[in-house]
Parts: C-alpha cells; structure tokens; sequence
C-alpha cells in the first residue's frame, strides 16, 4: 500500500484477504472493521454497482454471518437488492450475485419460499447467460438444492446436487466448493436412503482432495473433518473413527494450538464414544472441550457456542454410559445443560 496507495485495488484485494484471516481466527471487530473499509473504498473509487463493489459487499455480508450479525448481512444485501438491480438490470451478472446472496440469508432465517423463488430465478438467468457447466452456475445448483433440502423437499433438492456435482468433477474439482457440493449431495442421498452413492461420492471426493492439497495440509484435514462428521452424524462411528484420526493427526501436525485442532480432538472421542471405547474416549472429549474452552475467543461467533455444546455434551454423554452419574451431573451443571442439545451449522446444515 505505501507504493500503490491504500485505496489501489490491489492493497484492497490484499486488505480483503486479511479481514477473513482476522474473521476466522478470532479478531473479529478487526475484520469487520477492515472488511468494511474495503467496501467504503471500492465503492468511493467504483460506485456501488461495480463488480469490485458487489465482491466487497458479499465478502462483508458474509463475515456479517460468521459473526452472528445476521441482521446487519441481511440488510446489506437487501439494500443491494433495492438500490443497485433496478439500475443493472434483471439478469446482469452483479445483480445474480445480490440475489443469490439474499437467497442464502432468506434460507438461514428460514425464509425457504423467498430463498427458493430467488435461486430458481439466478439459476434460469445463469443458465441462459454462461450455460449448465459453467462454475457460477455450478454454485446456483448448489445453493438451490440447499433451499430445497432446508424447505424438506430432498427429491426436488437431489437433481440438483447432482448436476452440481458432476459439472464440479468434469473440471475436476478444481473449484474452492467441491467439498461443500459434495458435502450437501451426500446429506441428500442418505436422506434418500442412498447410502452407498454416497459412500462412493466421499471416498471418490476424499482421493481428489489428498491429490490436490496434500496429505498433510490443513485443507485436507478439513475434508477428513467433514466427512467424519456427517458419518458420526450417520450413527457410523467406526466408519468415521480412521478419518477423524487422521485428520487429528494432520492438525497436531500443522496448528497444535488451533481452536481446530481441539475440535477435531472431541469428534475423535465421539467416535469412539460411539462404539464404546470409553477409556480412549475421556481423555479426549476432555481435553477437547478444555482446548475449545481456553480458545473460545478465536472461534467465529457464528458457531461458537456450539461448538462448546456438543464438546461439553459429549462428556455428559461418556460419564452417563459409564455408570458415574455424579460426574455426568457435575458437568451437566458447569456446561448448563439446557443448552448442550444443540446442533452445531456445517456445510450440511448440522453437525453431531
């Protein structure tokens, strides 16, 4: 920024990229703050319906999100809607990327019949515009077979998914979204009682991911992550145990400290609560939950307390399947037990 100026597009690319970094590891009102301030500056140099301005306010509307400011993301983007489509027009590209932003609001206040009029209206326009396997178009499948999946109708979401899914593995799953569509696609088929497809959709996902980032990246520990999760979330714990292993083991690796690495330590204690490893499991879930804990600060708001719920229900969970229901009581009481029952957000829409 000292050779190019703080409002050059470039420093602003790079200011954009640290309000995330700041988001995700704690430091949110830094974030908020930066993300912002980049918006107020595209907006000064562009106007407000450039697509450098459109970026900015959907990068801010979805760190709005990962904050639990919803309210505020909501009206961003319904502001959007108001003051900046009626100049672009109906199906220019900047106005697609409002919709489908509100869309996805509409859907997390359960506002399904908005969320769904609109992702049919971006999906016909992307169609029309840059074709069935462009990458935009992929993303509106996706978005809108969540809608379905969210208003409880998976037989209107599964097409969806899938042409979502195979135009991703024709450019073979290149795009930062694979996971999450293949996430989704396999929520919706074991809802369809698929489980096999679905089975074939991870392990298929999981080869592709190990190639492309790594065996010892963070990026594919995450991937190990997800997919442990939606099998414990499956009641298929032993299925889930080598994965959540080997992505602890990534983590300890790579982020010792992380909030991350101590979540991934809990969900492996789940698995083996599962089966019915107990003496494995304590340590685990406990030292999971103490990590989460000392960390709370540096998980995003949006799921925070969540987090800690299902790590601290866990506990709960262990010492009443091993007969010690004074410990099971005693951190029922520390954890407040009217909340542990919850259910953490995921790419899915939940987590175990």
């Amino acid at each position: 920024s000292r050779t190019r100026g703080p409002d050059d597009d470039l420093t602003l690319d790079a200011l954009a990229d640290l309000a995330g970094v700041y988001v995700f590891s704690g430091r949110h009102r830094e974030g908020i703050d930066l993300a912002e301030r980049v918006r107020d500056a595209r907006v000064k140099r562009h106007g407000n319906d450039h697509p450098l301005a459109i970026v900015a306010l959907s990068r801010l509307g979805y760190l709005y999100q990962a904050v639990g400011r919803m309210r505020e993301a909501l009206a961003l983007f319904e502001r959007a809607r108001d003051e900046i489509v009626p100049r672009l027009g109906a199906e220019h590209p900047s106005t697609l990327t409002v919709l489908e932003n509100l869309a996805a609001i509409d859907r997390a206040y359960g506002r399904k019949d908005e969320a769904i009029a609109l992702g049919e209206r971006v999906l016909e326009a992307r169609v029309r515009a840059l074709g069935a396997r462009h990458p935009q178009t992929l993303h509106t499948l996706d978005s809108l077979g969540l809608s379905y999946m969210h208003s409880g109708e998976p037989q209107k979401a599964l097409p969806l998914f899938r042409q979502a899914v195979a135009g991703l593995e024709e450019h073979r799953f290149a795009s930062d979204e694979a996971g999450q569509a293949i996430a989704h696609l396999c929520e919706c088929l074991e809802t369809s009682g698929r489980t096999g497809e679905a089975d074939d959709w991870r392990r298929k996902w999981l080869a592709a991911a190990r190639s492309r980032y790594g065996p010892e990246s963070v990026a594919y520990a995450g991937e190990l992550e997800e997919q442990g999760f939606s099998l414990l979330d499956r009641k298929r714990p032993a299925e889930a145990e080598p994965l959540l292993r080997e992505c602890l083991a990534i983590r300890r690796k790579a982020q010792p400290e992380a909030w991350t690495t101590f979540h991934a330590q809990s969900l492996l204690g789940a698995a083996l609560l599962g089966r019915g490893a107990y003496a494995e499991a304590e340590p685990l879930v406990i030292g999971g939950y103490e990590g989460l804990k000392a960390r709370e600060d540096r998980i995003p708001r949006f799921y925070a307390h969540y987090r800690l719920a299902q790590a601290g229900a866990r506990i709960v969970r262990l010492y009443e399947a091993t007969g010690r229901p004074e410990k099971a009581a005693a951190w029922r009481s520390r954890l407040d037990g009217s909340q542990t029952g919850h259910r953490a957000p995921s790419r899915t829409g939940s987590k175990p």
